[in-house]
């Protein structure tokens, strides 16, 4: 049986995962709206996605370190109520400038929240619920996500921009109060070992100094410069290798990369994330700008396509255990495929049902990605090391995320999204074409990640022979 504790603690992971997703997919509706406002040029407001990708995405394997040295619930308590006082931060900013740092703590907050959420599953939950809590909690995530676009378009609409992060601080300190009841200090489990800080400053120095040249490339023309930025990145890079093995408490364990099964599926994974994300910051851009679809309408429109895959996800699944992950994984990438080639004709057939159709394809992609890749991953790899590989699924999704949206938006580049129409639609079809190339290699990855063949059903098989 679960008791009412475990019951309430579920309940607030629930919501802490549905708040995170939320927020992302409000945001995202809401940058057309911000970019007017703010009089900021599409390129310039994708690193209000940029900025809080790269804070989640840099301090994700830190936090899951961190967690299991003091504890991973102080980390998630942590990690709610800053989440709640970043929104705050956000929606009380002045200017375009005060936000970017606002989207930066939010995501600090986020790695926080995702870091520690599965490990509070596996260590205070009953065994026999840990398969629904996961499903649950993800679940509420999905929901999260599929609801945040009309509920953005909405809130943008009616109450303001302000009105899209202030949703969050009530959210936040609920979980926070509630997983205060339902935590307690007699269920901690905690490593011995040591946390390798000056390792784990490397990682945030090596991705944000990677994530900064590529910004400082869209408005510095001094190309020396540039040079001299890549050629010291590089320097730090191979220095973080280098200190990351030879250090007996390394945050990063670069054995499993001998794998090249889990190598092409995590290359396969960055790609249809990227490709994913970047549609995904576009396609608001195109259809308010191009399309001539209202801000209601379009978050109308994507939320019913993430609905529709939401509530596939089941049988994605289900489907992904009984024909293996490698086959999902292939037949996400092809559907991935498929949906670029639609948005590439989305001008002959400008109406919200291929729109529609459009979205939902990319969605049941990104999905069977989600469900496949990391269970293939994992399959790979000791009990032991899937916490650390779990986390590392995740700063490739999120390295993926941030890639996306930037290429994504370059497409774009300096235009105002009420300048020109075919400005929109030429940078659309671009991306596009881009779209349909890496789905492409997306294939060929999948295709060569095998899954690992266990040593009973390796046995059966030769005895059939």
């Amino acid at each position: 049986m679960i008791s009412s504790k475990n019951i309430v603690l579920l309940c607030c992971l629930c919501v802490a995962s549905f708040m995170v997703s939320l927020d992302v997919s409000i945001v995202n509706i809401s940058y057309p709206y911000l970019s007017r406002v703010f009089n900021v040029t599409i390129e310039n407001v994708s690193n209000l996605a940029i900025f809080y990708l790269l804070s989640l995405c840099s301090m994700l394997i830190i936090f899951g370190k961190i967690s299991d040295s003091v504890g991973a619930s102080r980390v998630f308590l942590t990690g709610s109520l800053l989440f709640s006082l970043t929104s705050l931060f956000c929606a009380i900013s002045g200017n375009f400038y005060i936000m970017l740092i606002g989207r930066f703590l939010q995501g600090i907050a986020s790695s926080m929240i995702s870091a520690t959420t599965g490990a509070l599953i596996l260590q205070r939950l009953p065994k026999e619920f840990i398969g629904r809590s996961f499903a649950a909690v993800t679940g509420l995530g999905g929901i999260g996500f599929a609801f945040g676009s009309p509920i953005g378009s909405f809130l943008v609409e009616k109450f303001g921009w302000h009105s899209i992060f202030l949703i969050n601080v009530p959210i936040g300190i609920l979980v926070f109060i509630f997983g205060v009841v339902s935590l307690s200090k007699a269920y901690e489990t905690r490593l011995k070992s040591k946390i390798d800080f000056f390792g784990s400053l490397l990682i945030f120095s090596t991705i944000s100094l990677f994530i900064v040249i590529l910004s400082l490339c869209r408005v510095i023309a001094e190309k020396n410069l540039i040079l001299l930025l890549w050629i010291l990145w590089f320097l730090l890079f191979f220095f973080f290798l280098y200190h990351e093995k030879n250090n007996k408490n390394a945050t990063i364990d670069f054995s499993i990369f001998r794998n090249k099964n889990i190598i092409f599926a995590l290359l396969s994974s960055f790609l249809i994330v990227c490709l994913f994300d970047g549609f995904n910051f576009v396609i608001p851009f195109f259809a308010i700008g191009a399309m001539g679809f209202s801000q209601e309408l379009t978050g109308f429109s994507i939320g019913v396509g993430s609905t529709i895959t939401i509530l596939a996800s089941p049988l994605i699944g289900f489907l992904s255990d009984r024909f293996g992950h490698r086959n999902m994984c292939i037949l996400s990438s092809l559907n991935v495929f498929l949906s670029s080639i639609l948005f590439f004709f989305i001008q002959n057939f400008a109406s919200i049902f291929y729109f529609v159709i459009a979205i939902v394809l990319a969605g049941v992609g990104l999905v069977g990605f989600f469900v496949a890749s990391p269970s293939l991953i994992l399959g790979q790899v000791k009990k032991t090391e899937s916490g650390f590989v779990s986390s590392f699924i995740q700063v490739v999704q999120n390295l993926g995320a941030i890639i996306g949206i930037y290429i994504f938006s370059n497409f774009y580049g300096k235009i105002d999204i009420y300048e020109s129409k075919k400005l929109l639609e030429k940078g659309f079809h671009d991306a596009c074409s881009f779209g349909i190339f890496l789905s492409l290699i997306s294939i060929i990855f999948s295709f060569f990640a095998f899954e690992k063949v266990k040593r009973g059903a390796l046995s059966a098989e030769r005895k059939d022979k």
